[in-house]
């Protein structure tokens, strides 16, 4: 959607907070979308305890489109990230941002999954 609001032009290093109310207690992955040049690395953590040491973000580089600045505007979904334990009631979540430069990133979505 062009008029949606994302994070842009994350750097490493950078993070975000978010304070949720989970309805279920349980084990979730992520599905998320995102554009990252580069590829990189996020985290996640779950009452500023880690949850999911580092997740692999791939590139959204595509070698078709020869205009430089639009590298860093592919927009890419994916889905089952990680698998963490989130407890029932109000938690805070920090979504880490470990590597690379030029990270965008639109929305977050959890999803439940069978316990490991």
């Amino acid at each position: 959607d062009s008029n949606a609001l994302y994070l842009g032009w994350i750097a490493p290093g950078e993070w975000v907070r978010y304070t949720v109310n989970v309805a279920r207690d349980g084990w979730y992955s992520i599905t998320t979308a995102y554009t990252s040049k580069f590829g990189g690395h996020v985290s996640l953590d779950v009452n500023g305890v880690d949850a999911t040491g580092p997740l692999t973000i791939p590139s959204t580089y595509a070698t078709a489109d020869t205009v430089e600045w639009r590298q860093a505007h592919h927009w890419n979904r994916v889905s089952g990230l990680g698998r963490f334990h989130l407890p029932a009631g109000k938690q805070v979540l920090t979504l880490h941002f470990l590597d690379q430069q030029v990270f965008d990133f639109d929305y977050m979505e959890f999803v439940k999954v069978a316990a490991p």
